[in-house]
């Protein structure tokens, strides 16, 4: 199978070592969310599927240029019932992913809806979605590997996220293809975007924060950066709340 690679190259002039990088991921039930993250963070998958309930937090070190970040990775409900559960920890977050199934043609159809609650959620302005410093929103077709069985076409995905200004890309959480160049590239994308704010802004975002003033997740992004720090890093998965 063909991937969309998406480079991860920095460049920031912001000093980012053991700065902390919040990222919301968001999309349908069952697209594989979670699965996408255990693979990045546990290079695990299960087939198994377990509704998330309001939002589970992992971490995970990466080397971005010669710096490491430190990535917050919230995993979201997909369902309406526990939707409200979960928005509560958008704010704060620097970047999303939004995640459909390239088999589920459904499940492309709300990538709008699903910007539209990122927007919301994390109150971002006119500038943040339109400027040239816009917020990085990633649109990612998991289940590459069932590539013959695709209902949403490269080439419409691409066309719709160019239109508005969201990077493309496609991974299988099952075999693990695509899903490092996917984060790494998230976490250039911020390391850029920051280097082009002001220097007081840039270094307020650079301390991060975990929904609810928790200091939990911080602590596990540090520790994910002293214990490993290297391109592959070590993760940790914190759960916020209960799986049913």
């Amino acid at each position: 199978n063909s991937f969309c690679t998406l480079l991860a190259t920095g460049g920031a002039s912001t000093p980012m070592s053991n700065s902390v990088v919040k990222i919301i991921v968001v999309g349908e039930s069952a697209v594989g969310k979670t699965s996408i993250i255990h693979q990045f963070v546990e290079r695990t998958f299960s087939a198994d599927f377990k509704s998330t309930i309001g939002s589970d937090f992992s971490a995970k070190a990466v080397a971005i240029d010669d710096a490491i970040v430190n990535l917050q990775i919230w995993d979201t409900a997909g369902q309406e019932r526990y939707r409200s559960l979960s928005t509560s920890y958008f704010k704060g977050c620097e970047a999303a992913i939004i995640v459909y199934d390239m088999t589920d043609a459904n499940s492309f159809a709300r990538v709008n809806h699903w910007f539209e609650e990122v927007k919301r959620s994390c109150n971002l302005t006119p500038s943040d979605v339109n400027g040239a410093n816009r917020f990085p929103v990633f649109v990612v077709a998991n289940k590459a590997d069932l590539d013959g069985q695709r209902h949403v076409g490269r080439k419409e995905a691409q066309q719709v996220c160019t239109a508005n200004g969201w990077e493309s890309a496609e991974c299988s959480a099952k075999y693990g293809d695509g899903v490092d160049t996917l984060f790494k590239s998230v976490a250039a994308k911020v390391v850029e975007r920051r280097s082009r704010m002001p220097s007081d802004v840039a270094r307020v975002a650079s301390v991060g924060r975990v929904g609810g003033g928790s200091r939990r997740g911080a602590a596990a992004a540090e520790g994910s950066a002293t214990n490993g720090g290297s391109q592959g890093g070590v993760g940790s998965r914190i759960p916020c709340c209960s799986k049913s």
